[in-house]
């Protein structure tokens, strides 16, 4: 791969729409999800969620909805695709935000779980933001993260 350094967000919030193979992949991926639940969904149906969860969240990730996933961040390994052509680099970035699956309620927990737990995430907010608390433990922690950051940029 060459020393490319793709970026941690989109300035100008210019992802593209979620292609229809995405949306087959995201199906496949939420069946074990389901199977999981003990939730039977064919296909159709399965598709079906997909496009209503793509639509509520506004075709983006669950903690970027509002700001079109503006401060989203793909995991770079995920975010490129092989090219056809090796010969021009091997690797071209994804022009859309790649998506899997998060629990509102952390898997972990052991707790009842149900498809409407789950929601679209990048990877990198699937990882880094939600891992294994609960969302209402989420907001005094990233507040507290917030108000020190501002401190330390007061300090600069």
């Amino acid at each position: 791969m060459t020393d490319y350094n793709p970026p941690h967000h989109r300035d100008e919030n210019n992802w593209e729409i979620i292609p229809h193979t995405e949306v087959e992949r995201l199906q496949k991926t939420l069946y074990n999800h389901l199977r999981k639940m003990s939730v039977k969904k064919n296909k159709t149906e399965r598709i079906q969620f997909v496009k209503e969860m793509l639509k509520k969240q506004n075709n983006t990730c669950a903690f970027g909805q509002n700001v079109c996933g503006k401060w989203c961040w793909n995991e770079p390994k995920d975010n490129f695709t092989k090219m056809k052509n090796k010969n021009l680099g091997g690797y071209i970035e994804l022009e859309y935000l790649k998506l899997q699956w998060g629990h509102i309620k952390p898997r972990c927990r052991k707790e009842s779980q149900s498809m409407h737990d789950l929601c679209l995430q990048c990877a990198r907010c699937n990882n880094l933001i939600q891992t294994s608390r609960h969302l209402k433990q989420l907001v005094p922690e990233l507040e507290s993260k917030i108000l020190h950051i501002k401190q330390m940029l007061n300090v600069l």
